[in-house]
């Protein structure tokens, strides 16, 4: 539960300082970035549940990056009113993935694997 309060957090500070910074990613408003943020939190909460164990640090990092890289693209720009190049996309998703990497170490150091689930 920790992992996924501090995903809610940070996921939406991060797209919505992205929309604020780079003509890359436009969302329609602030709730629009912090929906999608709190969808992105979810999806990497339960990412965590089947990656995340002692061995699996730099898969578990590299699959959340892959796979918020696709999602930042695709569905953002399914959203009326969102926008976001492929290099901002992945550009995000690098933010994202070095803050995920601190999240699971801290997790993995602290024994709390099954709490994060």
């Amino acid at each position: 539960m920790t992992s996924f309060l501090l995903k809610v957090i940070t996921i939406p500070l991060i797209l919505i300082l992205s929309d604020g910074f780079s003509g890359r990613i436009e969302f329609a408003g602030v709730g629009q970035a912090i929906t999608f943020g709190i969808i992105l939190a979810a999806i990497g909460t339960l990412m965590e549940y089947f990656l995340l164990r002692d061995g699996t640090l730099w898969l578990s990092v590299m699959m959340d990056f892959v796979v918020s890289a696709i999602v930042l693209y695709y569905v953002v720009n399914m959203l009326e009113g969102a926008a976001i190049t492929l290099g901002a996309a992945v550009i995000v998703s690098l933010i994202l993935g070095v803050i995920e990497f601190f999240v699971h170490l801290g997790l993995l150091r602290s024994g709390k694997i099954q709490e994060a689930a």
